[in-house]
C-alpha cells in the first residue's frame, strides 16, 4: 500500500539524520580524546569529513588520529551516500509532497461542520460520495487503504480522505466525528459496521447514523448498536428487480429520482424553521407553491400523524414539521428562493 510505503520511507530518513547525528558524535568525541582538540576545532574537522569536503587538518595529527581519521572517513562515505539516497527518494518520488498533501488535508478536515464521515470506499460507499458530491454536501472518506480511495477517484483527487480503521476512536475524532451530521457504515463486513456504529454513538449520541447490512440478522444489531437506518443493498436490489417485472412502469418513473433518463427529477425536504417569516401560518393553497414553483408537495409529516401524504390545500405547517417537495432541480431551486430562508 502506498501509506505503508510512505511510513517506511519516513521511518528511514529518520533513521538516516539518527545515524547521521551519531557518527557527529563519535567524529568530535574521537578528536577530543585522541588529538586534544577543542569542541569548536572537533566539530569542524568532523564536519569535514562526513560532508566530503576536506579544507585540511586544523593542525598535524598524530599517528593515532591519522588511523581514527581514514577509519571515520570510509565509514561516512557510505553513510553519507545512504543520506543523500533517502532524501533524493523523498524529492524526486514525490514522498514530500504526500506527506504536505495529507498535512493540508488534515487541517480542511478539522474546519469541517455538519459533514458527512463515509466509512469504506466500495461500491456503495462511492455511489453516496458521489451523490454528496453533486449535492455539494461536505463529506470525509475513511478508508484503510490509498489505493482504494486514489482509483475510485483518481490521482490527484481533491476529496478529503483519511486512512485508517474506522473502528478507532482516534480516527473517528480525526475525521470531526463530534462536529459531523451524518456517519454512513459502508464498509463490507457486518461485525465492522456494528463496532463503527457502537463508537461512533458513544463519541457523538446525537449524530445521524446510517449502516450498510448484508445479512438479514445484522439488522438487529445494527440498531441495537444506535444505527438510525440499516441499509441492505441485496435486499433493495431484489426488491427492486422484482418490481421491474410486476410495474415496469413506477420503476422507470422511480428512477427519474437517481438522475436517469432525459428528465430528472429531485425529492427535497424543508422544516418550519426553513420557511421565510411572511409564509408562516399560511396554508398549502395560500402560499401558492404549484403556481409560483411548479413543485409538488407529495409529504407532510406532522408530530401526532407522522407523514400525511398528498396533503390538502388548507395544510399549515406548524413548528419542528416538515413538507417533502417533488419536482425539477429548477423547479426545486425557484421553490428555494421564493419561501426558503437563505443561511
Amino acid at each position: 500500500m502506498k501509506s505503508n510505503r510512505i511510513n517506511k520511507r519516513f521511518n528511514q530518513l529518520i533513521w538516516a539524520f539518527v545515524s547521521l547525528f551519531l557518527s557527529l558524535i563519535v567524529g568530535v568525541v574521537g578528536y577530543v580524546v585522541i588529538e586534544g582538540y577543542s569542541f569548536l576545532e572537533a566539530f569542524y574537522m568532523t564536519s569535514m569529513i562526513i560532508s566530503t569536503v576536506g579544507f585540511g587538518e586544523v593542525r598535524e595529527l598524530t599517528n593515532e588520529g591519522k588511523v581514527f581519521s581514514s577509519i571515520y572517513f570510509l565509514l561516512n562515505i557510505s553513510l553519507f551516500a545512504y543520506v543523500i539516497a533517502v532524501l533524493s527518494k523523498y524529492l524526486y518520488e514525490g514522498e514530500l509532497k504526500d506527506i504536505f498533501t495529507k498535512y493540508m488535508l488534515g487541517r480542511e478536515v478539522k474546519k469541517l461542520v455538519d459533514h458527512v464521515i463515509i466509512c469504506g470506499l466500495g461500491r456503495n460507499g462511492y455511489r453516496a460520495a458521489m451523490e454528496l458530491k453533486s449535492e455539494n454536501v461536505p463529506f470525509v472518506v475513511i478508508d484503510a487503504e490509498e489505493e482504494v480511495i486514489n482509483n475510485a477517484f483518481g490521482e490527484g483527487h481533491q476529496e478529503n480522505y483519511l486512512i485508517g480503521d474506522a473502528t478507532e476512536e482516534s480516527v473517528l475524532r480525526a475525521a470531526g466525528i463530534e462536529r459531523a451530521k451524518v456517519i454512513m457504515a459502508c464498509i463490507p463486513r457486518d461485525s465492522t459496521n456494528v463496532f463503527v456504529t457502537l463508537t461512533a454513538r458513544e463519541i457523538n449520541p446525537k449524530i445521524k447514523i446510517i449502516a450498510r447490512a448484508i445479512n438479514n440478522s445484522a439488522e438487529s444489531k445494527l440498531k441495537t448498536a444506535g444505527a438510525d437506518f440499516v441499509v441492505n443493498p441485496d435486499e433493495i436490489g431484489g426488491n427492486y428487480m422484482a418490481t421491474l417485472v410486476q410495474r415496469p412502469e413506477v420503476i422507470e418513473f422511480l428512477s427519474l429520482l437517481s438522475g436517469e433518463g432525459e428528465i430528472k427529477l429531485q425529492l427535497e425536504e424543508f422544516s418550519y424553521d426553513q420557511l421565510k417569516e411572511e409564509y408562516r401560518g399560511k396554508s398549502i393553497a395560500e402560499m401558492d407553491v404549484r403556481t409560483i414553483s411548479s413543485v409538488t408537495i407529495v409529504s407532510h409529516k406532522t408530530n401526532d400523524k407522522g407523514y400525511v401524504f398528498n396533503p390538502n390545500s388548507k395544510t399549515i405547517m406548524k413548528e419542528t414539521e416538515y413538507f417533502i417537495i417533488l419536482g425539477t432541480p429548477s423547479d426545486v431551486d425557484r421553490f428555494r428562493e421564493q419561501f426558503l430562508k437563505m443561511f
